[in-house]
């Protein structure tokens, strides 16, 4: 137990010297025709986005580098038809270490549809924590702050509040008439919030995150991760009870809210959870499967392919 509080320790140090919280692999992926444009463009579009995630300092903890966050942000592009304007699907990914293992559990998985870029070869992606700049920076500020607020959030309860608050006032600075390139910003406004699906908005997740209805799925997250998953490595049995008794409160909250936060983390765990229970009695095995495809109807796509392999 002493070892295991050391990791936690470690995981949150204010010690180390280095200040950046990210480590972010960064693709941009031409998946639309581009053949009358200069590729350099991607090129230089995709280091530039690294260094902008990689190097800036999004807060004010002191993360150690063998604790600096891995995500990944995979830019597919779908529309270049306009010139210098770019639309996007955006893929984010983001993993947390785990006590004693080898493995890391990824914490949020999502699919950000419609960004649109304005971008010339070698232009500066400029940011203003205070004021709304691009679409482009206030995308990769807003999942930055909510990567990095869930990844507090899973070692500490209310560790990502100020995280969750910033990613709020992100939302709140996008003017709701903003554009890039007469194409529309999209996910920021709060009247998105209201409309179908809008829970999967920017501004939906974090005001569920914000919301004291959720209050009880941040200490769930915070409990699968703390007293669930990193406890796998020495009391297996504890640890596996723990997470059946997490994903029955999970299957309890979404039956009364539908959310799509607690979908995402249903996505993001599914491979794990099934993992975890793959060599333990059928009854544990099925009551997970059952647990998830109740949290999230569509995970019951990942539970067949895992079953066939």
């Amino acid at each position: 137990m002493k070892e295991l509080i050391l990791f936690y320790m470690l995981a949150l140090s204010h010690l180390s010297l280095s200040a950046q919280e990210l480590q972010a692999d960064v693709q941009i992926n031409l998946t639309t025709n581009t053949t009358s444009i200069n590729p350099q463009i991607f090129t230089t579009l995709q280091q530039t986005i690294a260094t902008f995630l990689n190097n800036r300092k999004w807060t004010n903890e002191e993360f150690p580098n063998n604790h600096k966050i891995k995500c990944s942000f995979i830019f597919n592009l779908k529309d270049a038809s306009q010139q210098d304007v770019y639309v996007f699907d955006l893929s984010v990914v983001a993993e947390r270490p785990v006590y004693n293992a080898t493995y890391s559990s990824p914490f949020f998985r999502h699919l950000d549809q419609g960004i649109s870029v304005k971008y010339m070869i070698n232009d500066p992606l400029d940011y203003n924590e205070n004021l709304y700049v691009n679409n482009l920076s206030a995308n990769l500020a807003f999942y930055s702050h909510l990567i990095i607020g869930l990844y507090l959030e899973s070692f500490g309860k209310g560790g990502g509040q100020s995280q969750f608050d910033q990613a709020v006032t992100i939302c709140n600075l996008v003017p709701n008439n903003a554009n890039e390139g007469g194409k529309p910003v999209l996910g920021f406004s709060a009247a998105e919030a209201m409309k179908l699906n809008g829970d999967r908005s920017k501004i939906g997740m974090s005001l569920d995150l914000q919301s004291t209805k959720f209050s009880t799925f941040r200490e769930i997250f915070y409990q699968y991760h703390l007293e669930g998953l990193d406890m796998l490595a020495d009391e297996p049995a504890e640890g596996k009870k723990k997470i059946l008794a997490i994903l029955q409160k999970l299957k309890e909250i979404q039956g009364l809210y539908r959310s799509y936060i607690i979908s995402q983390f249903a996505l993001a765990k599914a491979v794990e959870i099934i993992d975890i229970y793959s060599s333990s009695p059928k009854s544990q095995l099925e009551e997970a499967k059952s647990a998830l495809v109740a949290i999230e109807p569509t995970t019951q796509q990942t539970i067949m392919l895992k079953s066939k392999n």
